[in-house]
């Protein structure tokens, strides 16, 4: 796992304009508990690129992780606003698989 994470941050430092990387880095801080930190990253991929849904997906699981399910519902409506928008059936169904997931889990 360190070397993942040392190779994550190596490429959000070379390149923090790229919602991919920001997004990847703050998936592994999300599975390492680390939420803040994994939030923080999360949102600026999504400031980057709001219909980048990775980001809106684990932004999501992120802020339901932390108790704040209006938040990860908003963030997830949003993004399948944008999906639809973008006709990006692909994203729409992971987005859409994601809100009913949290929701059965009630």
């Amino acid at each position: 796992m360190p070397d993942r994470l040392d190779h994550l941050r190596h490429r959000v430092e070379h390149a923090p304009s790229d919602p991919d990387a920001l997004t990847q880095l703050g998936t592994l801080y999300l599975e390492q508990g680390r939420f803040e930190e994994a939030n923080a990253l999360l949102c600026l991929a999504l400031e980057i690129d709001p219909g980048w849904h990775p980001a809106s997906i684990s932004l999501a699981i992120c802020r339901n992780s932390t108790r704040d399910r209006d938040g990860a519902i908003e963030v997830l409506t949003a993004a399948a606003e944008e999906a639809r928008r973008n006709e990006d059936a692909d994203a729409f169904d992971l987005v859409r698989d994601t809100m009913e997931s949290m929701t059965r889990n009630d």
